[in-house]
């Protein structure tokens, strides 16, 4: 018996409705305990300002706590040496909202000044595009096998087997603080585009 096996792709799209920020700020101080202080006090400054803009405590979250040695190097006799310079902690901030352009303006708004931002836009659900692509891969692939027989002077016949390689999700925005500022100047610009789903299928048919 012979078999034809042919790789197929799909894509859909799913409407982003969440928005998520991250914005890490850091400090260094001659201590551990005086770097997370200073961290701390800008971090207690970023929540206020998202306060004021209307953002509630249980939209913001610490994602990430992170305290090191700082070292330099010296030359001397021959030979480099480390010395202890200090101590550097860094912390995120993360806030995750119902996405609409105004609010996402306001929240890059209070941000801004922390540091350089982190912004995802994300779908609430994928279930339906996810089907939609994997349709879309299993016809793609029927197509290329169907043209395949045909130039071997052959026709398809039972579908022996179906498996789902390779399934993603892809919506994210990255910018520094300069592009945010100007993106805060705006909100027309902020819309994101649609959170793309992708579907790779393998399958194998009987040749007639």
């Amino acid at each position: 018996m012979s078999i034809i096996t042919v790789t197929g792709k799909g894509i859909a799209y799913a409407p982003v409705d969440t928005a998520e920020i991250r914005v890490t700020v850091f400090s260094s101080a001659q201590t551990g305990d005086r770097a997370v202080e200073e961290t701390d006090r800008k971090l207690r400054a970023l929540k206020e300002a998202l306060s004021r803009k209307g953002f509630g405590e249980k939209e913001l979250h610490t994602a990430q706590f992170h305290v090191r040695a700082e070292y330099e190097e010296q030359h001397g006799g021959g030979r480099y040496t480390r010395k202890l310079s200090g101590y550097r902690c860094e912390q995120t901030l993360k806030t995750e909202f119902p996405y609409s352009a105004e609010r996402l303006s306001a929240a890059i708004a209070a941000l801004s000044a922390g540091g350089e931002l982190q912004i995802f836009f994300k779908a609430g659900s994928t279930e339906h595009a996810l089907s939609s692509a994997l349709e879309g891969a299993f016809c793609n692939a029927k197509s290329k096998a169907e043209a395949l027989a045909r130039a071997s002077g052959n026709a398809l016949g039972t579908l022996l087997r179906i498996v789902d390689s390779e399934t993603a999700s892809h919506s994210s925005v990255h910018m520094a603080r300069s592009e945010a500022a100007m993106l805060c100047a705006a909100p027309a610009e902020l819309n994101p585009e649609d959170e793309c789903v992708s579907a790779v299928i393998t399958a194998e048919w009987e040749l007639l």
